[in-house]
């Protein structure tokens, strides 16, 4: 197999039989948990330099089949992080397993295991800090030994050395239906209570998506319900700057049979602090199949939807920014090594110096030894490019905002753009650079604009760009000066 790299970009895969990683940032790198395909008891503990270099391989072994979502590690400090998973055991009984270790060696320091309850099996699917940073909380669900039967939705706050606090769980308004509340994503907010995005499953295909506010200790303050008759799943909670919240969903806008022929769009609903929606709108490109996996709240106010898409008839991983108010900036998609082959993103982190580390599984239709699906890690920077030279888009690390030094007009378009400003700009900025973007990161169009035309420039649009929505970009030097959006309407 390839492997593309150039200086931290890079697309490698590693070690047959891993899927589903959780990721966590290290000083010098990243660590990667992933239960193995291979040996069902065994926990695989992988640390790795900023190049994707693998500089430590060790594993834990259980006495029952283990399982983990990809969003259960956390750094409590400079050495020590804390691992959830859900532990199966014969005669269909489940434990939480709660693992602590020293990253100097990956040892386990401290461990142990809950019931939740005599009568109910919990499983594990997210892991949360507390503000303070001496607690954090889970989520997953609570079931009936061997019945999917009204799951219920479990939370449990923990301190660091693992003594419970407190457990709470949440139960959907319908009796004996099959199927239930699944653990989703959890945030403490900024008044110290917790915050969940989740949802309904059930076996006829019945889904409602859920918002769910409670307390610092877990009593339910609110919850909102989302319906829909289409595969829809919450698992993300964002808290924005002004205080209220979102979530982003997958939704179905054209219809062509089903999973994973439909094309859909990503649905963005925005609650107020009390639970009232503020917007519930579509957003981004239309794609066959856009499943989300996670998102990720960047240092101002954009976002990183990581996720999934069949677009073109196979399964690629992507990623797609955004602003928190649902504005397109740039997707990019990826695979790896053959595009027929299936490669999904499921989980990430931004590290310090603002490049993009993702985590999935690739697998090798052609390699039929355990199933060929295999750990699949992705370093890219800032502008989610693994190739240099698709860097220059035009987006820096927080949205650029409109000033008054420069007007773009009209808008919408029907097929010129002028754009002004009003007052002198400094020589030093001169030539600048006018680009057209579209929402998958692509320049449509690009132009030089020199000092001496003035104080407007103005270009008509080639007849082969259509109508749609397009970011413009005025950059010097490649440092951003402008960025805007316009529709094209002929």
């Amino acid at each position: 197999m390839n492997t593309v790299q150039a200086q931290n970009r890079y697309s490698k895969v590693y070690f047959p039989g891993e899927n589903f990683p959780s990721i966590a940032e290290t000083d010098s790198g990243y660590v990667v948990m992933v239960a193995s395909n291979i040996v069902l008891n065994r926990l695989l503990i992988r640390e790795f330099n900023n190049q994707g270099n693998l500089l430590v391989s060790d594993s834990v072994d259980f006495n029952g089949v283990i399982d983990n979502k990809g969003h259960s590690i956390h750094r409590i400090s400079s050495n020590s992080y804390i691992f959830a998973q859900t532990v199966f055991y014969n005669g269909d009984s489940t434990r939480i397993s709660l693992l602590k270790f020293n990253s100097k060696n990956w040892d386990t320091v401290k461990s142990a295991e809950f019931k939740f309850g005599l009568l109910k099996d919990p499983t594990v699917k997210s892991l949360e800090p507390s503000i303070d940073s001496a607690k954090f909380v889970l989520t997953g669900n609570s079931s009936i030994p061997g019945v999917l039967v009204n799951l219920d939705l479990l939370l449990a706050q923990f301190d660091t050395s693992f003594n419970l606090i407190w457990e709470k769980t949440y139960s959907d308004n319908l009796v004996n239906a099959n199927g239930g509340i699944q653990g989703g994503a959890v945030l403490q907010s900024k008044d110290k209570g917790w915050i969940m995005s989740t949802f309904s499953d059930y076996l006829n295909s019945f889904r409602k998506g859920f918002i769910l506010k409670t307390d610092s200790i877990g009593n339910e303050l609110w919850r909102k319900e989302i319906f829909s008759n289409q595969p829809t799943t919450f698992n993300n909670i964002i808290e924005k700057n002004d205080g209220s919240f979102l979530s982003i969903s997958e939704k179905v806008v054209t219809s062509q049979g089903g999973f994973p022929s439909d094309i859909e769009q990503l649905r963005f609903v925005n609650f107020d602090a009390s639970g009232s929606v503020l917007l519930d709108t579509l957003i981004g490109p239309k794609l066959q199949y856009f499943g989300v996996a996670r998102v990720l709240k960047l240092p101002g106010r954009d976002l990183l939807v990581l996720g999934i898409t069949y677009d073109g008839g196979q399964s690629q991983g992507l990623i797609y920014r955004c602003t928190e108010n649902g504005d397109s900036i740039w997707m990019r998609k990826y695979y790896y090594d053959d595009w027929q082959d299936l490669s999904q993103i499921y989980t990430g982190i931004v590290q310090k110096d603002s490049s993009i580390v993702l985590a999935g599984a690739f697998a090798d239709q052609v390699n039929t030894q355990t199933g060929g699906i295999y750990l699949w890690l992705l370093g890219l920077d800032k502008y989610g490019c693994l190739q240099p030279g698709c860097h220059n888009i035009g987006v820096d690390e927080l949205l650029i905002p409109k000033t008054p030094n420069f007007e773009i007009y009209p808008k919408p378009s029907s097929g010129e753009l002028k754009i002004t400003w009003n007052q002198k700009q400094d020589a030093r900025n001169f030539p600048l650079d006018f680009e057209i973007i579209g929402l998958n990161g692509k320049i449509i169009l690009k132009r030089k604009i020199n000092e001496h035309s003035g104080k407007e420039f103005s270009t008509k649009l080639p007849g082969h760009i259509s109508n749609g929505t397009y970011i413009i970009v005025l950059s010097s030097n490649e440092k951003v000066l402008l960025r805007d959006q316009f529709s094209l309407m002929r």
